[in-house]
Order: structure tokens, then sequence, then C-alpha cells
């Protein structure tokens, strides 16, 4: 990964609740076994020395005993997600120093002395989740919480925390802490959209201790961007465009674009991909801002479509023809004749596309025919939900 890349969010890290568990004294056995009564999703790693000390009077308790620290970690440290290591801290920074890569891929790393006074976010508190699971775990045993990253001791939300529970992708990571020091340091900061924002999304910014956000078109916010005086104030901007950013923008971006897909028999997956790609350059949108594929039930054993959809981990929903045959009647679209004697509908693409997105859903794109493919486009406002996206503990 490279520090131009995007950090990007991921619902399926939701789904993996897999802890680790590392003890090394007879105290730290019994404390581990007071999380694994809490916790689910937990392997408990002991030293081999300490075996005969363990009473489980629950078998269902998975415990892999080890030899040497280093070694295990080593072995361990990027098969969880989580590793909570109950020891004293100087033990846990050393045996992990080695291991350390990057912060959009290092797992969450919380240390816990023997006594549970002290739950200490170690590594990887925003990203990783390691500040929410500090708090997890000082609630369970009634400790104190120790948390030390700028934003949290603010009271402010860091921009990957509100891109994780808004569900929008951060590009470039380099930019990253610059943002977050703008808002620690109380820097000059503005906040920009080109995205039709609902009234919720908008109060939940400003609760953030944000600036109100300025909404304009995509036109002026180019040109805005273009022109911006790095000096001046630090700019995130929550935009699906592609653009062109100075080390002092930061963009935020939406996963809020349907693509329909409308396709001939035997297509591949490579030219579904060349189709999408080319469709999204003229519409100047990124491809990062695709939330799901829609297409007409006819075709869901069409293998180039459904490879196109793995290969991407993009939803695919499949509308019913009936759906579409009744939808077409309100829509004001481009027909084709081929189309109808064919399937029965004179578009599917576009209908698809309306029928997969929320209410708020707007048509950009009727249709765009490459070669055996045709695409449409359609856009979503940005929504806030009650709930974070991601509670991964």
């Amino acid at each position: 990964m490279t520090e131009n890349q995007q950090i990007k969010s991921n619902q399926s890290v939701c789904s993996k609740n897999k802890l680790a568990v590392i003890a090394l004294t007879s105290n730290g056995i019994k404390l581990s076994q007071r999380l694994q009564t809490d916790l689910a999703g937990i392997d408990l790693y002991l030293p081999a020395k300490l075996k005969s000390e363990l009473q489980l009077g629950d078998e269902k308790i998975k415990v892999i005993y080890f030899k040497s620290l280093r070694k295990l970690i080593g072995k361990i440290f990027k098969s969880y997600q989580g590793l909570v290591f109950i020891m004293a801290l100087g033990i846990v920074v050393r045996i992990i120093a080695s291991q350390l890569a990057d912060k959009r891929t290092d797992p969450a790393v919380v240390t816990i002395d023997e006594s549970a006074c002290n739950v200490i976010s170690t590594l990887s508190g925003h990203l990783g989740g390691a500040n929410q699971l500090t708090l997890k775990l000082a609630n369970l045993l009634n400790a104190n919480p120790v948390i030390t990253t700028a934003t949290d001791c603010q009271g402010r939300k860091a921009f990957e925390i509100l891109a994780r529970d808004l569900n929008l992708t951060i590009k470039p990571a380099a930019n990253l802490t610059a943002a977050n020091a703008a808002l620690v340091n109380k820097k000059p900061l503005k906040l920009f959209s080109d995205q039709r924002l609902s009234t919720r999304l908008a109060d939940y910014l400003l609760a953030q201790n944000l600036p109100p956000v300025e909404v304009q078109n995509k036109v002026a916010i180019k040109q805005k961007l273009e022109l911006a005086d790095q000096s001046a104030y630090f700019a995130v901007i929550i935009s699906n465009q592609i653009l062109k950013l100075n080390a002092c923008q930061l963009q935020l971006i939406p996963h809020n674009i349907i693509v329909g897909i409308g396709c001939r028999q035997g297509i591949k997956s490579a030219e579904i991909d060349a189709a999408v790609k080319t469709v999204f350059a003229e519409l100047n949108l990124s491809i990062l801002s695709i939330k799901k594929l829609a297409s007409i039930e006819i075709k869901k054993t069409e293998t180039g479509l459904l490879n196109y959809a793995v290969k991407h981990d993009f939803s695919l929903d499949f509308i019913a023809l009936s759906k579409i045959k009744e939808k077409i009647s309100e829509l004001q679209i481009k027909k084709s004749a081929f189309v109808e004697k064919i399937i029965g509908v004179g578009a599917a693409a576009s209908p698809a596309a309306i029928l997969t997105a929320n209410s708020t859903g707007k048509l950009l794109l009727d249709k765009a025919v490459i070669g055996k493919i045709t695409i449409s486009v359609v856009e979503e406002e940005i929504n806030y939900e009650a709930e974070p996206s991601c509670n991964r503990w």
C-alpha cells in the first residue's frame, strides 16, 4: 500500500470479531478467562509452563500454548483483527515493534495490566479500532481506559472515524495526518461538498465541532480547489468526483453510485470493467463511489457480470422483469426495440439502477452503449444512519 492510496471503508472487516488474548502470569490467566466469559470469538494464548495452573470449566474455550512470546507474536500478529496483551506495557512495545507495518493495516493492540486497573489503547487506535476495543474492555472490567490520541482527548472525531461511521473512502491517505492536525490544532479548516447531504447528515457533522459544510456544484468545487491557497486553510471535500488534490486537501468519497448494467450473453468480466471505467472517466466519477451494481433478473447467471462483481467486491442486485416493466412506464428514458424483442422490455440498465437505489436516487446517465454493454448511472443523496456503520467489537 503506497502513501497515495486511499483508505476504504470495508464492511467485511465488521464481520471479523476474532481476538487473540495473550497472558504471561497466573493473574493474567484469571483475567483472560473473565474476558472469555463476556466476549465471543477469543483465542487464548498462554505460556506452556502455566498449563498445569489452568482449570477450564468450559471445553469451548480455545487455548493455545507457546514457549516463546516473540516467536508467537511473529506468527500471529497479522492473523487477528485485534490482540489483547495482559502484561506490562513495556513488554508489549518491545515485542510488537518489529511487526509494525502501516496504521492502515496493523491490527488493534490493547494492553491490560494484570490487576485490571488500566486498559491501554496501544496501537491502531482509530483505523484498527483499538480505542473502541479499549472502551469496551474497560467497561467489562470496570477499569480505567487509557486513550492518548489527540482527537479523542479533545472530544473530537478523527476524520478516519468519521469516514468509517459514514462509509466514506479517504483519499489520499498521505494527507490524513495533516487533516487531523488541522482539526486538533484548531487551524483554519473548511468542509466542502458537491453532493446532496441530508439534513440529518449536515446536523451530525456540525455536532462533531466541524465548520458548516459549504455545498456547491461540481464545477464550482473543482475550480475552488484548483485556485485554493494552500497556506490559507485545510480543505476536506465530500465528493465522488475524480479530483486533483494538493497536500492541504483531503477527499471523502461517498459510496452513493448505483451502476445499471445490461449486456449481451457471454460477455467477459474484462469488457464490463473497461466499459464502466470509460463511463466513469467521461462523467469524472471515482470508481470508489460505486455502492451497488444492478441488472435484470435474466442476467443472474451471466458469468462475466458475476465475476466482475466478485472481483471488485460489489453488491449486485437483480431486478424482476415485472418490476422493470412497471417502472419503465413512469420513466422518460431511451428504449431499444431490439432489446425489447430479446428480453421483453425496451430498457433494463437504467430502470434496474433506479429500482436498486433508495428514494433519493437521481439518474445521472440514462444509457451509454459501449460494444455489447449498456451502462446507466444513478446517484443517491448522502445520508447518516442512526448507528455507526461498523462496530467491530
